[in-house]
């Protein structure tokens, strides 16, 4: 659930929007989703330092294209590894 706390004027120029954020709400949102990984958005063709597309990476002894319940598993390997508390 996403929520609009602040919202800047709008218009040119920069603005400084301050607004309340519960953190236990976004713990849990953060432990609840299986992730929003930006590098499997970005659009490396749209920019000339990268040469080719970075996300996904092979895994060491696949050759597929990583599926929803191999990406699902590493992000479970990630948070276990960090010790994520939400």
């Amino acid at each position: 659930m996403t929520a609009v706390a602040g919202q800047a004027s709008p218009g040119p120029g920069e603005r400084i929007v301050v607004a309340p954020v519960d953190i236990s709400a976004l713990r849990h949102e953060r432990a609840a989703r299986q992730g929003h990984h930006m590098a499997a958005h970005l659009r490396t063709e749209a920019y000339p330092v990268y040469q080719r597309h970075q996300y996904p990476p092979t895994l060491a002894g696949e050759t597929e294209d990583l599926s929803y319940e191999q990406n699902n598993r590493l992000i479970d390997e990630a948070k276990a590894r960090l010790k994520f508390r939400p």
